[in-house]
């Protein structure tokens, strides 16, 4: 082939004109998705140029054979953990090269081989979110240029997998009375979870699931469950429950208990009578297991129990104390008692619930949820019993306590101010201007455990107020407070700009004072002689007020009356000369 001049060639570019008009091939803008929303191949054959290989006003690319392009057709597209692979059958005749171009929100793949399938990587797609694509077909002609078909075929909505995750499981709560459990794990998100072929649950978005198994048979019970992402089953995992003979007493699930990560709190253990059980006990025990996470903070010798008579009804104490000889295993997450109620009345009608409680602490990383579990062990004249009760634990990561200055209401320039207020217990702060910078040295300083906090700054002199916020550090957590602005207690002397009125017109007067006041206009006689106040005047001190001087008037007079932080003062007497 010959290389011509662009002049040369115009000849040729009449021709490809005509050529290009005949066979329906229009320049213009980027790949558009008309018919995306439809689910179809738009079957026009209307196609453009790739505006990346735009040419000068005056050049047409050479353009001798006829081109012929039809939007793609069987197309579909599959995902995997990784990515998606698309297929389809891009539609081209009389060009060099025949491809797809693919569009999805942040792709664009152009000039690809899909027929057997082309694989784009996830990227920053996230798991579980949808996005909407379609596809060109995209050809090169004898002479290379780029072109595409103006109608698309969708590629329909495509939504990214959640990377699967084994199923996990376990016992999370248990009542031996109702013969029930509540079992929660973790499983891909969305996944579904069966039990004998039945869904019993769906993980959340965050993989995590839970569900009760009613009406057990005493003895052990293997529960297994299963996880299907989709309709496909991918693994399974079991847990093993065991309820003993039915007997005097039944373990029964407490309300559940939230500690704070770092704190001690008080958790029950709950017991209910099935029969009425009268003392002595004989060789009873009751064995307390602190939740994981926790250990018992102080194991008393002796606790008192509480009962009621309805599962509504109010805690009321034993007369005496039921458990003694508190002893705790050498880790702290075992404590042993026996039980002997030293009153030789000591009754428990059937139906009647009783609980005993200790203080746990939980770890500075405690977190998600535990079980506080209650074992009692004995005999009584009636019978035997063995049973376990158990209170599901809730850990919360502990929270910074907001920020207050309670002093001082104002500051003094040019001397030692004592500043304090309230934050977090325990926790070191520093003093900081609003971006952040230190501007108290000696830091960090120390929140007293009542959550008080104090330090003491030099206002530098001709100060009208000081600004400074508390950054304050506990729990692993850093946060910083609002800027806190106390006034100077002194007053600037005013000043006014305006050095002459207009007689008979609206004035505008002007002039400087203690920013942040509040002031008043007053004639010689203190009577407010602009409506509307008091004024603010702005951060940088300066105020403004408007006035008509009156008509022949040689000059006008007024003063300010100036209040902040509770102090009001009065300027002198200002006289401006008519011009």
């Amino acid at each position: 082939m010959t290389v011509r001049s662009a002049a040369a060639r115009k000849p040729i570019v009449a021709v490809v004109l005509v050529v290009l008009a005949v066979t329906a091939l229009a320049t213009g803008a980027a790949p558009a998705a008309a018919d995306e929303q439809h689910g179809r191949a738009d079957d026009s054959t209307s196609i453009e140029r790739d505006p990346a290989e735009a040419v000068a006003d005056d050049e047409v690319a050479p353009h001798e054979a006829r081109v012929s392009m039809s939007v793609p057709v069987n197309v579909r597209v599959t995902t995997s953990e990784s990515g998606f692979t698309v297929y389809a059958t891009p539609r081209c005749s009389g060009v060099k090269s025949c491809s797809s171009w693919i569009h999805f929100p942040g792709i664009d793949e152009k000039e690809k081989s899909t027929t057997n399938g082309y694989f784009i990587r996830w990227g920053d797609w996230q798991e579980g979110t949808s996005r909407t694509g379609h596809v060109h077909t995209y050809a090169r002609d004898i002479f290379g240029y780029g072109w595409y078909t103006n109608g698309s075929t969708s590629l329909g909505v495509v939504t990214r997998p959640y990377t699967a995750r084994p199923i996990t499981a376990r016992l999370y709560g248990q009542d031996d009375e109702l013969r029930s459990v509540t079992i929660v794990g973790t499983a891909t998100p969305t996944a579904t979870i069966r039990r004998g072929g039945v869904v019993v649950a769906a993980a959340d978005r965050n993989g995590n699931w839970s569900t009760a198994v009613n009406g057990l048979p005493v003895g052990t019970s293997t529960l297994t469950f299963q996880q299907y992402v989709g309709e496909t089953y991918r693994d399974q995992v079991s847990v093993s429950v065991t309820f003993r003979e039915r007997n005097l007493l039944a373990g029964v699930s407490g309300a559940n208990t939230t500690v704070v990560a770092g704190s001690v709190a008080t958790v029950y253990g709950h017991l209910r009578a099935l029969a009425d059980v009268t003392t002595p006990l004989s060789r009873a025990t009751v064995q307390l297991s602190a939740p994981a996470g926790s250990t018992f903070a102080d194991v008393p010798s002796t606790i008192r129990g509480e009962y009621r008579t309805s599962p509504s009804g109010a805690w009321t104490p034993f007369a005496s104390d039921d458990l003694h000889n508190g002893s705790v295993s050498t880790d702290g997450r075992t404590a042993t008692f026996d039980w002997v109620p030293t009153r030789s009345d000591w009754t428990l009608r059937a139906g009647t619930e009783l609980r005993f409680g200790i203080t746990v602490r939980a770890s500075e990383s405690a977190s998600g949820n535990g079980s506080f579990r209650m074992t009692a062990v004995g005999s009584a004249p009636q019978g035997a019993f063995d049973a376990t009760g158990a209170t599901p634990v809730t850990f919360e990561q502990p929270q910074l306590s907001p920020v207050s200055v309670t002093e001082p209401t104002t500051v003094t320039p040019d001397a030692s101010n004592r500043f304090g207020g309230t934050a977090t217990p325990g926790a070191t702060f520093e003093v900081v201007d609003g971006s952040g910078t230190v501007i108290v040295p000696g830091g960090p300083f120390l929140v007293g455990p009542d959550g008080r906090w104090t330090f003491e700054h030099v206002v530098p002199t001709g100060s009208t107020e000081f600004r400074f916020a508390v950054r304050q550090t506990a729990f692993g957590k850093t946060e910083t407070s609002r800027v806190f602005t106390i006034p100077a207690d002194t007053l600037h002397e005013v000043r006014v700009t305006t050095t002459s009125v207009r007689a008979g017109e609206e004035n505008t007067f002007v002039g400087t004072a203690t920013p942040g006041a509040t002031y008043r206009v007053l004639n010689a006689w203190g009577t407010e002689i602009v409506a509307g106040g008091p004024f603010t005047i702005d951060g940088y001190g300066r105020w403004v007020f408007d006035r008509v001087v009156s008509k022949g008037a040689k000059e006008f007079s007024f003063k300010l009356e100036i209040e902040k932080a509770g102090r009001t003062v009065t300027s002198p007497l200002f006289t401006i000369p008519a011009a």
